[in-house]
């Protein structure tokens, strides 16, 4: 199972580590950063086989949002190696589809993590009831 505090800390951060990169001027990794299966999430994401789990509208909600974070996180990542500044910010502002890319996807591993809880739930009342061995 994923640690979605975690993935959550990762994709919230992101920001601040485009910004760190315009500052000090580092080249980032475009293609890495464009890949949706390239995080802890995406991978868990792409691997998951719970059948229950990928059926549900929580999950495949979280792949939709989860790509479209991946694709404006490297459209920001273009931006700041191209030297345009001004786009990359225009991205990541309040208006801007990195922005909501990224409040969706947040929304999203919220969503997803509810949607977990909800399952696991129905599967302990599911259960057949435990029969304690007597001897």
């Amino acid at each position: 199972m994923i640690d979605f505090d975690s993935a959550l800390d990762v994709h919230v951060l992101r920001k601040r580590r485009f910004r760190e990169s315009m500052s000090d001027g580092a080249t980032l990794d475009v293609a890495r950063i464009g890949r949706a299966n390239g995080c802890a999430l995406g991978e868990w994401l792409y691997g998951e086989s719970d059948i229950d789990l990928v059926a549900t509208p929580a999950f495949n909600a979280c792949i939709t949002a989860h790509a479209l974070f991946h694709r404006q996180a490297a459209r920001v990542a273009e931006a700041i190696n191209g030297g345009d500044h001004a786009a990359a910010e225009a991205l990541m502002a309040e208006t801007g589809a990195y922005h909501d890319a990224s409040t969706h996807v947040v929304g999203a591993i919220i969503a997803l993590r509810r949607a977990i809880a909800v399952l696991d739930e129905q599967r302990l009342r599911d259960a057949p009831p435990r029969v304690e061995n007597a001897a």
